[in-house]
């Protein structure tokens, strides 16, 4: 059988240095996977990807109306709305039979073959964000967060390619196609909460040497054998997920984390400074002054949250728009301020028939001409 496998991930330009990272993390272990990063904006002229990186435009996904997608989301939503995308791509037009999505957030630190070994009977490879209730006795923020955010993590899945497979991601494509937001099942993530209820051969790896995170840190010892390599419960660290993670800043491990760094274990304080000091080395200050490259539109205008949603949503005026990126910034304007200025008059009336509902029938015959 073929055993070809390769490890994936989405980037924008500013965030490569973590790419960086993460491939190299990976051929540390294994040296000769292929490790394909997907780009969303394109780097400037003599500006080296690096690392030997196998780069993959985004735009060569062949996705619909790619502009439009592209412009519908800022930066975080739209890495996370590529996610599916990617994996279905490589899956079909590639030469490999089992991929693995990491965030480019991600450090490897032992051998993935065991996830791989898992897609021998299954399909699709989930992990959850908590495998064991933080408290028993009383109510968790973390648990409470969680089933607000969605119950797996979304920077690990691992998919092969099979009828099942290949059927889940175009399922997910088109859930996040028009609707992945921080502020809908929290942009791709929370879709995946259905995953294991409506498609066969859904794997849940609930061990914590995969997808160690600083939301699961709590239950579970984090150490180093005699020949230093991180261990959990035990066992070989597969990966840590340094998600939320903050280089500029050395006071917790986490934006998500809610006690100082200080008090996190001495390896996790450990492989954390190793982190940032390999981010800094791979490329940190001039990977981030690049900036998100479509961050303007054509005229040079700074793309606002509101004319995002004006194409996301498929406003009557910008529908037939094949490249909002060359709409100017004053039609933008002109539109989501006639926007705002209905949403506000239906505001009004709406709330006038509120009011209206507690006053006596008098009053309101007495106020009609």
């Amino acid at each position: 059988m073929n055993r070809t496998w390769a490890v994936v991930t989405v980037v924008t330009r500013n965030y490569l240095h973590f790419a960086r990272v993460l491939a190299a993390s990976v051929r540390r272990v294994h040296p000769e996977v292929p490790i394909v990063v997907c780009l969303v904006d394109e780097l400037p002229s003599g500006f080296s990807a690096g690392d030997g990186l196998n780069i993959l435009p985004a735009a060569s996904l062949g996705i619909p109306q790619w502009r439009r997608f592209l412009f519908q989301y800022e930066p975080f939503e739209l890495t996370c709305a590529l996610k599916s995308f990617l994996l279905a791509h490589q899956l079909r037009t590639g030469t490999f039979d089992r991929l693995l999505y990491l965030d480019a957030d991600i450090a490897v630190y032992s051998s993935l073959l065991p996830l791989i070994a898992a897609l021998d009977q299954a399909n699709i490879l989930l992990t959850p964000q908590l495998a064991a209730p933080r408290s028993v006795s009383a109510l968790d923020r973390w648990e409470a967060d969680i089933l607000d955010t969605g119950v797996y993590n979304g920077g690990f899945v691992g998919v092969k390619n099979s009828a099942a497979g290949l059927q889940m991601l175009d399922w997910w494509q088109t859930r996040v196609a028009q609707h992945c937001k921080r502020n809908i099942n929290y942009v791709d993530q929370g879709w995946l909460n259905a995953v294991p209820a409506i498609f066969d051969g859904v794997h849940i790896e609930r061990g914590a040497p995969f997808n160690l995170t600083p939301q699961n840190l709590h239950n579970c010892s984090v150490s180093r054998d005699a020949s230093g390599q991180p261990m959990v419960d035990g066992r070989p660290l597969s990966f840590f997920h340094f998600v939320g993670i903050d280089p500029l800043q050395s006071a917790t491990l986490s934006k998500a984390s809610r006690r100082p760094l200080s008090e996190e274990s001495p390896v996790v304080q450990e492989l954390y400074n190793a982190y940032v000091r390999e981010l800094h080395t791979r490329g940190l200050a001039p990977c981030t002054q690049l900036g998100y490259g479509h961050a303007r539109l054509s005229d040079g205008s700074v793309i606002q949250e509101s004319w995002r949603e004006l194409i996301r949503l498929d406003h009557p005026a910008l529908s037939a728009v094949e490249d909002p990126f060359a709409v100017s910034g004053k039609e933008f304007q002109k539109i989501a301020r006639n926007e705002k200025i209905k949403i506000n008059a239906g505001k009004i009336r709406r709330g006038f028939k509120q009011i209206a509902g507690f006053l006596p029938a008098w009053f309101l015959k007495s106020e009609r001409p």
